[in-house]
């Protein structure tokens, strides 16, 4: 997955949060009629979750940029050495040249 759309679930994430998050303190009606009472501890898990959800593919997008900017620069994906002058593997870690 590009580092785009780790960035829009990132982002689809904090806007489930925000919702969740209006949802366990306010609810979802009007007055005595809610279909949806505020406080419920099922909301705030979900929350919870999207919360932590968008960190993790924030992170995932952290790290595919950092992968494709050193590919595109001829260095080692995994460690960062320059490979330039290497043709099967990288002579710091090991790994076989993609």
């Amino acid at each position: 997955m590009s580092r785009r759309w780790w960035i829009v679930a990132a982002f689809a994430c904090a806007i489930t949060f925000v919702v969740l998050a209006y949802v366990f303190f306010n609810g979802i009606g009007v007055g005595d009629t809610a279909f949806i009472e505020p406080g419920h501890a099922e909301w705030a898990i979900l929350a919870f979750v999207s919360a932590v959800g968008g960190k993790i593919m924030i992170w995932l997008a952290i790290k595919t940029s950092r992968t494709e900017m050193r590919r595109r620069r001829g260095l080692c994906e995994h460690c960062g050495y320059d490979l330039r002058a290497s043709e099967e593997r990288c002579p710091e870690c090991g790994q076989p040249i993609k």
